[in-house]
């Protein structure tokens, strides 16, 4: 009777020390960092296994950025007749804006720029480009060129243009916006007089 009773404690004593050491060994595992995994099996029986992954798709999706285009777009047709409108809309509260000659942070100063003292005669776009930075911001480039009249000046210009788009509570907004003058389209026409404002971000 006692040897049954000892051999049963030894078991039970065996036991317990297996599955504990089994409990540390999945407990060691997780805090190491090692994703889970997970076992799939195909309509043919053969079975996978897969670790789980938690990074962000960066892949695009073709139908904000054409929506993005669309809005950068109305943005630029806004600037050339400045109205405010589409800049209250799409421009974050926070933005940060910058081109030659002007800075603008925040969404009021980018409002009170809009209305510069010059006439635009015409504005165009091209080389759309878009960069995935996260599946919730997407960086677009593009080529602005604008024909302007400033005190009687007229001049022409060509930009290269970035803004930083970021999607909030499933709204996108421009949190960034940068242009870069390449050269002056017409050779023969004088720079910004500099008692001329600076002008607001080509959108």
């Amino acid at each position: 009777m006692t040897d049954a009773i000892k051999c049963t404690c030894t078991l039970l004593f065996l036991v317990g020390a297996s599955t504990g050491f089994a409990q540390s060994n999945t407990t060691s595992g997780q805090k190491t960092g090692v994703p889970p995994t997970t076992t799939m099996r195909n309509a043919n029986g053969i079975s996978s296994t897969a670790s789980a992954s938690t990074a962000p798709s960066s892949t695009g999706d073709p139908d904000t950025e054409a929506n993005i285009q669309k809005m950068e777009r109305e943005l630029m047709q806004a600037d050339k007749i400045h109205d405010t409108t589409p800049f209250t809309k799409y421009l974050d509260e926070n933005i940060i804006a910058f081109g030659p000659g002007w800075k603008a942070v925040g969404k009021a100063e980018v409002l009170q720029g809009i209305k510069y003292p010059c006439t635009v005669n015409s504005v165009a776009m091209s080389d759309f480009a878009s960069k995935w930075v996260t599946p919730e911001s997407v960086l677009v480039t593009y080529t602005g060129t604008e024909d302007r009249t400033c005190e009687g000046k007229t001049s022409a210009t060509k930009e290269f243009t970035s803004s930083l788009w970021h999607k909030t509570a499933g709204t996108w907004t421009t949190i960034f916006h940068q242009a870069t003058t390449v050269e002056p389209m017409n050779a023969a026409a004088p720079p910004q007089a500099a008692s001329v404002p600076p002008r607001p971000p080509v959108q």
